[in-house]
């Protein structure tokens, strides 16, 4: 840590409690626990849930504003799963730590001397986990088709925004301690637990308090009770997307597009539901569509 303060014993027990919370309601989604209907079934890897809520985590920041760069590491001092392995005033400076110690987080700027944030993290061929701090709203967009975990705009930068990214931050690294085993969702039928194999799925549709998943065997749906909000909480951190309040797609088999529906590999056409297309877009990498109301583009 960049200086030793005390950490207030509620303050510990109240962040160990959020975590605690998003971790098992996550788990319980995974591993079937308590009459859950489905679930993503994880056979394989043994996860060690105590590990996972007190991991440390490995954090570089970068700014070259001096006054920003102290804000952070103030707040991130006062976080007691934080360890800070350096603090550099731009990205030439970071690049030998980032590339050779095991590094589980970057806090960084954008605009900035030399290597701007966004080259730096698309020059690195395996980046860490990102949050970006930045006085540039506009740069949220291609933040998020990097898969960035957090954008925080430096007016709204407090501790309690940072513990927000705090979890955003642990599910990601629960989820890529799992994500090798991870092969299938499961759901309760009638007292029997089928298994669906993952990237089999094309997508979700919702149908009235159930939901039918369509795979590319072309067999009947699968029919089981849920919500879709549940269902894409599951799946959406894998490749697949909400498109529309009735669809979540797998984009893995999403042929062809254009700005108001996607088609996919077994021919079916979606529509995308306006307040759905930004999210598509930029778990896509496309910037903008606007221009393809017409014709299909296809997609490699």
């Amino acid at each position: 840590m960049l200086k030793q303060n005390y950490i207030c014993f509620g303050d510990v027990f109240l962040l160990g409690l959020l975590y605690a919370t998003s971790f098992l309601k996550e788990i319980r989604k995974r591993t079937n626990l308590c009459g859950d209907r489905y679930a993503i079934d994880s056979p394989l890897p043994s996860v060690d849930l105590y590990a996972l809520l007190m991991h440390i985590i490995k954090t570089v920041l970068i700014d070259d504003d001096p006054v920003a760069r102290l804000h952070v590491e103030s707040l991130v001092s006062d976080i007691d799963v934080f360890r800070v392995l350096g603090s550099f005033p731009c990205t030439d400076h970071a690049l030998e730590l980032v590339t050779s110690r095991e590094v589980d987080l970057i806090i960084s700027g954008i605009q900035m001397s030399g290597m701007d944030g966004i080259s730096f993290l698309k020059s690195l061929e395996r980046p860490p986990l990102v949050i970006f701090i930045t006085s540039y709203p506009e740069y949220a967009t291609e933040g998020f088709e990097l898969d960035v975990i957090d954008f925080i705009l430096k007016s709204m930068l407090s501790r309690d925004r940072l513990l927000k990214a705090v979890i955003k931050v642990q599910r990601a690294m629960f989820y890529r301690q799992i994500d090798g085993g991870m092969k299938y969702f499961k759901y309760k039928d009638r007292g029997h637990t089928v298994f669906i194999v993952i990237h089999e799925i094309l997508y979700v549709e919702a149908w009235g308090d159930y939901a039918r998943i369509y795979t590319v065997t072309g067999m009947a749906p699968h029919i089981l009770l849920g919500k879709m909000k549940d269902i894409e909480e599951q799946l959406s951190w894998r490749t697949f997307v909400r498109v529309h309040r009735s669809f979540i797609v797998n984009m893995d088999h999403i042929v062809s597009m254009n700005a108001v529906k996607v088609v996919l590999k077994n021919h079916k056409e979606i529509n995308i539901g306006m307040q759905y297309r930004a999210q598509l877009y930029a778990r896509m990498g496309i910037k903008q569509i606007r221009h393809w109301s017409g014709n299909l583009i296809n997609l490699p």
